[in-house]
């Protein structure tokens, strides 16, 4: 295995190859993912320039936190946080995680090299209660072509804690259209026109994903269309935790990601709301082109997220990749 450091402007780029077809470039900026490339075609989606991600409105491969989603009113228990969409807290908000630049480490073993990335937040400026210290560890596997994320948490106050990796997957292809899906999951968050969540349903035709499927079969769908989200961005809760298993493929047809978590749930986000940047194959953003998949806690209820004072969390995910013959 080899690995390099890029300087640029705007932030530290650590590249990772290994030994067989799998190229991770990875961030301080957000402790984020910049770049997949496997078998010498790029995995990934998101700004080609480094002023364009590092811009704090492009989550593109960054990891969300405190709390990943949407807050309603921007409030939770007596704490009033600063809005970012109409009346709510997204991502949040201006002093997130993903605007955060993460002192980091990076370490070579045997089987794998990582990079370890550190922040922590006083909440002074992001209203958010205690002192918030983040750990985010990349590791680079030797001879298999997966890479996992681990987030470690810590707060000193009660609160709020949901984190996950805003990364957008395309496999090479050129659109959603090109690709096929299947999620482990009977039951998803419905929501409302501001996007926060009403009710917890069982998927129908249009979000049942159990069985491979294209994306965008029914994406088209007339209710659908009519959601504010004109498209999926959903929260799919997880029929089991159970991180030996795929809980999500995607795929064309010359290549096959799994995802594997110990999450309870994936937000599924199919690039609704295209951007004016050009993206790393040199494209115009444009609308379905890429999916946020988007591991991550049960949000429905937001109490459910709280992360106790002194308590030490740890979640991960690993990203696998094959070549279908």
């Amino acid at each position: 295995m080899e690995y390099k450091i890029i300087k640029n402007d705007y932030f530290d780029l650590i590249e990772i190859k290994n030994d067989n077809s799998l190229v991770l470039s990875v961030s301080d900026l957000g402790a984020g993912i910049y770049k997949i490339e496997y078998n010498g075609n790029i995995m990934n989606y998101g700004p080609k320039e480094p002023a364009v991600y590092a811009d704090p409105k492009f989550y593109h491969g960054k990891t969300i936190g405190r709390f990943a989603g949407r807050i309603k009113a921007a409030k939770w228990r007596d704490y009033q946080f600063v809005a970012n969409e109409n009346s709510n807290l997204l991502h949040s908000g201006k002093y997130g995680a993903h605007d955060k630049v993460f002192k980091y480490r990076i370490q070579e073993c045997d089987n794998y090299t990582k990079v370890v990335f550190r922040t922590s937040d006083s909440g002074k400026k992001s209203l958010f209660p205690g002192v918030f210290n983040l750990e985010v560890t990349y590791k680079v596997y030797r001879n298999v072509d997966k890479f996992e994320i681990i987030f470690k948490t810590r707060v000193t106050e009660d609160c709020v804690v949901n984190l996950t990796n805003h990364a957008y997957y395309c496999l090479g292809s050129e659109s959603l259209d090109d690709l096929k899906m299947k999620i482990n999951c009977s039951n998803y968050v419905a929501v409302d026109h501001e996007l926060i969540p009403t009710e917890i349903k069982p998927v129908d035709r249009v979000f049942d994903f159990r069985k491979m499927k294209r994306v965008t079969r029914d994406i088209y769908d007339k209710d659908l269309q009519a959601a504010t989200s004109t498209g999926y961005d959903h929260l799919f809760i997880l029929d089991t935790k159970n991180a030996a298993k795929p809980q999500l493929i995607l795929k064309n047809d010359e290549i096959s990601m799994k995802i594997y978590t110990d999450f309870e749930a994936i937000q599924f986000y199919a690039n609704c709301y295209p951007a004016d940047f050009v993206n790393l194959h040199d494209k115009k953003d444009a609308l379905y082109l890429a999916a946020a998949l988007e591991p991550q806690l049960n949000t429905f209820d937001i109490e459910h997220t709280v992360q106790k004072k002194d308590e030490v969390r740890k979640n991960r995910i690993v990203y696998k990749f094959d070549s279908i013959k």
